[in-house]
Formats: structure tokens, sequence, C-alpha cells
């Protein structure tokens, strides 16, 4: 069997450690009963300056700029919840979320259809 260079790990690292890391939080979020993603002391994962920057809307077929209030807190609930929702949705179990992080990691591209 021919070992990875040190380049290729990198390369596999760098694709996989942050889908891995959404990944288990949602599944850590499914077992604790929760609907949507927060830290493991349980605060929101959005910092709350987040949540007071002003927000430009680009209209693409008349090419201008409203500005926004705020953050859409709707697309901050949908990217907290859509991952954990799915999960939930489809009751995986820990062993199915086992074959997923393994078959995610031989194919980093893949994650991006699959939700």
């Amino acid at each position: 069997m021919v070992q990875l260079d040190n380049k290729d790990k990198l390369i596999l690292l760098k694709s996989f450690c942050v889908k891995a890391s959404l990944f288990a939080g949602a599944m850590r979020a499914k077992r604790e009963g929760r609907d949507r993603l927060l830290t493991v002391d349980g605060r929101d994962v959005y910092p709350d300056n987040l949540k007071r920057l002003e927000v430009l809307k680009i209209d693409i077929k008349s090419f201008s700029l409203t500005r926004l209030e705020k953050f859409p807190e709707g697309l901050l609930h949908r990217i907290r919840s859509l991952l954990v929702c799915r999960l939930i949705e489809l009751k995986v179990t820990s062993e199915e979320f086992a074959l997923l992080n393994v078959i995610l990691c031989c194919n980093p591209g893949m994650f991006i259809d699959m939700f």
C-alpha cells in the first residue's frame, strides 16, 4: 500500500476538517434533542456582533443595493438548523454517522451534494 505524501495529507485535512466538525456538531445537537447547532457549552454558534452587522442585499437584475437593518435572522436560523433537522428527519444512527464520516473523508466533494 502506498503512503500519502504530507502534501496530500494536508489537502485531505483542509478539505475535510471543517465539514467534519460541522457534521459532528449537528449529530451532537441531534443526540441532545436540539434542532439547531450550539457550542459545546450551550451558547449560540453566532457571536452577538454578527447579528448587529449591517447587511447589503444585492439585486442582480437591477444592479441595486439595499441596506438591511440587521443580519436576516431567518438565514441564521436556516444555517444553524438545516443539517440538524435533516439528520433528525433521516433518523441517522451512530453507526450511519460513522460510516458517512468515512465516506466524506474519502470523497470530500460528496458532502456538498448530500445536503
